[in-house]
């Protein structure tokens, strides 16, 4: 099956700094169909933010925003409303917590409270994982048992480059995870922590059998933490990539 591509609009956010709505007028010509905010762009509401992508043809996939709870949580689901998605996702959590089964147990308490509170408004809410996940706790990466103490209720968006930095297989990851594995981060590079990534296809991800493996998931998202090319070109680099005949995915 074919699946949308996005991208994590934190890739570009040198670009957006300077021109947020020709940064994304270029990445709708490039053919993305979605993009994913890292919270909102500076001097934009989330209602201008849709406006402007429904004007060029795309939508938001997900707004990885934070963790809808206490203040933050009508303020998150209000933004996702507005932006006419009904994904919320954690960027990160405190890594100190994931190296321990207690520690895993606290930001499971706290993820499910972010689930009920996006049920309440009929969204769902996922957990975007980095390498400190997959360390090894109690004979298993710590975001398996963070998926099993959420029951199955909170959906990841699998990085699968930090899966495969963190020492883990992307593709038993993602087919442990099952149904649950509901986005794709796809990013590339030498796989070494510190040092720049790469567009998608020119690093040391085999990315075929992870999209395949990846059945569950609605949308492949770019996102690109930092490069060592030109970032717009890399993106578009990275859609070409995935757009091609090979993989089988959905651009414009």
């Amino acid at each position: 099956m074919t699946k949308p591509i996005s991208l994590q609009l934190y890739s570009v956010r040198e670009q957006m700094k300077q021109d947020v709505e020709g940064t994304l007028k270029a990445l709708g010509e490039m053919g993305f169909v979605g993009l994913e905010p890292a919270g909102l762009p500076e001097g934009y509401s989330a209602a201008q933010l849709r406006k402007i992508l429904n004007d060029l043809g795309m939508v938001v996939s997900a707004h990885q925003g934070g963790t809808p709870v206490g203040d933050d949580e009508q303020r998150l689901c209000d933004e996702a409303e507005a932006l006419g998605t009904k994904h919320i996702v954690c960027p990160w959590y405190d890594p100190k917590l994931f190296a321990s089964m207690d520690g895993i147990r606290q930001v499971a308490d706290v993820m499910n409270q972010a689930v009920d509170n996006c049920a309440k408004r009929g969204m769902t809410f996922g957990y975007h994982n980095h390498d400190f996940e997959l360390q090894i706790v109690d004979g298993k990466p710590a975001l398996l048992h963070l998926s099993e103490l959420t029951g199955g209720k909170m959906f990841n968006t699998v990085d699968t480059y930090w899966v495969q930095v963190g020492g883990q297989n992307a593709v038993e990851i993602i087919k442990t995870l099952g149904p649950c594995a509901n986005l794709l981060h796809i990013k590339d590079g030498p796989l070494v922590k510190g040092e720049p990534m790469t567009a998608v296809g020119k690093g040391k991800m085999d990315f075929p059998p992870i999209v395949a493996a990846a059945e569950a998931a609605e949308w492949l998202v770019v996102e690109l933490d930092a490069c060592a090319t030109d970032m717009m070109q890399a993106v578009k680099d990275s859609i070409d990539y995935l757009s091609n005949a090979k993989l089988g995915q959905k651009r414009l």
